[in-house]
């Protein structure tokens, strides 16, 4: 049972920074740079070349990581907000309580 434990808890330490790196915008420029540094090689010579690249290459290599950057501000947001809004709840029951 203690090895199980174990296990998961290491198994959601190793998620969650694996998580926490794939959304930084310090990998968003690592990846960025490995993707864009063939180019200094060999580059695409006509314009479907370059579409393709870009395509198959740059867009599917980075959106989703800003896709997850993005989400990681909105969902830190959201929870600042609902943070906020529960203590007001609070206060307020605390205060109906109060004049009873």
């Amino acid at each position: 049972m203690k090895l199980k434990n174990t296990i998961k808890n290491f198994n959601l330490w190793v998620a969650s920074k694996s998580a926490q790196i794939l959304t930084s915008m310090t990998f968003f420029w690592i990846l960025n740079l490995i993707i864009l540094l063939p180019l200094f090689l060999s580059h695409p010579t006509s314009l479907i070349a370059w579409i393709s690249f870009f395509i198959s290459t740059w867009f599917q290599g980075v959106s989703l990581i800003i896709l997850s950057f993005v989400s990681k501000i909105e969902g830190d947001k959201t929870r600042k907000l609902l943070t906020e809004e529960l203590k007001i709840l609070k206060e307020i029951l605390k205060e109906l309580n109060i004049k009873k």
